[in-house]
């Protein structure tokens, strides 16, 4: 469409519409989260009290085309939706949140977004939120986040911090899923990882052959990496985890409250190291880079 406006008492919405529970990619059971567990699709579904694995992470964080995954035996994840627009003012929502649950069953994933736009204003939200588990001492756990990516020409009349695929609470949290921005006008990629404080296991990343101008990991998000990171502006690790196979070159890197630098852990197959190369490196009194045990 040429232009596409959502006034604040309107939204686009498929929340729970995705997989249902005990279902993921592929519409199948084979693979999906078990009992109690949380969906997982840019993030990593929290492991209910059963002990039961989530369903792997899936997609192209660069270009959300599927839906989120059931929790096991409890919320559906969150639908699809692709939107190609001239412009867009957004003072609604635009919404693929993952179906919540209760005790101890699992909250579904969130779902996917991507939008492709010239211009984009306005004061509402995006999300692709996992779900959350209500009284979740019974053992229910919430969903990982989904996946968003932005393709713009102009984004300076809206908020980026209104985009957002943070994981599901429950008895244990979902991590957060992927928020990707790309200039089109000068090529340039910014990732964005933010679980708005809740502690939960990591969210595998594969950034081989990427180059992002920013790269951030905040709020207890929590990011495993395979393939070296390349970040041409700055790299920051603000109150999140982020673990290395090797190599990080960035032209600035920032680790503040609380934030962790690290590498995995090596086993008997394979061995890691962090090799950081940077112009700037700062690293406030609450954090650290730390590899200690990891040997």
């Amino acid at each position: 469409t040429d232009s596409l406006s959502i006034d604040s008492t309107s939204k686009i919405d498929v929340s729970g519409k995705g997989y249902l529970a005990g279902r993921t990619l592929g519409n199948t059971t084979t693979g999906a989260s078990g009992y109690g567990t949380g969906g997982s699709y840019g993030g990593l579904g929290g492991i209910g009290s059963n002990n039961y694995a989530p369903n792997a992470v899936y997609g192209d964080f660069t270009n959300p085309n599927e839906l989120g995954s059931g929790g096991g035996s409890g919320g559906s994840g969150g639908g699809l939706i692709r939107i190609t627009a001239g412009s867009i003012q957004l003072d609604g929502e635009i919404k693929s949140d993952g179906g919540s649950a209760g005790y101890s069953v699992g909250a579904g994933s969130g779902g996917g977004i991507y939008i492709n736009v010239s211009t984009i204003s306005g004061v509402a939200k995006i999300t692709a939120n996992g779900g959350s588990v209500s009284y979740s001492w019974y053992g229910g756990a919430g969903s990982g986040g989904g996946r968003i990516a932005v393709y713009y020409s102009d984004i300076s009349g809206f908020n980026t911090a209104n985009i957002m695929a943070y994981g599901g609470t429950g008895y244990r949290n979902g991590s957060g899923g992927t928020v990707y921005l790309k200039d089109t006008l000068q090529g340039l990629e910014d990732l964005i990882f933010n679980n708005n404080n809740a502690s939960s296991s990591a969210t595998p990343l594969t950034v081989t052959g990427k180059t992002f101008k920013s790269f951030k990991v905040s709020n207890s998000g929590n990011v495993i990496l395979t393939g070296d990171l390349v970040v041409t502006g700055e790299l920051a690790i603000d109150g999140g985890t982020l673990s290395s196979e090797q190599k990080i070159q960035s032209g600035s890197i920032v680790i503040k409250n609380s934030g962790l630098l690290t590498h995995h852990s090596t086993t008997t197959t394979d061995e890691y190291r962090l090799e950081i190369t940077t112009d700037s490196l700062s690293i406030d009194s609450t954090s650290k880079i730390d590899v200690s045990g990891k040997g």
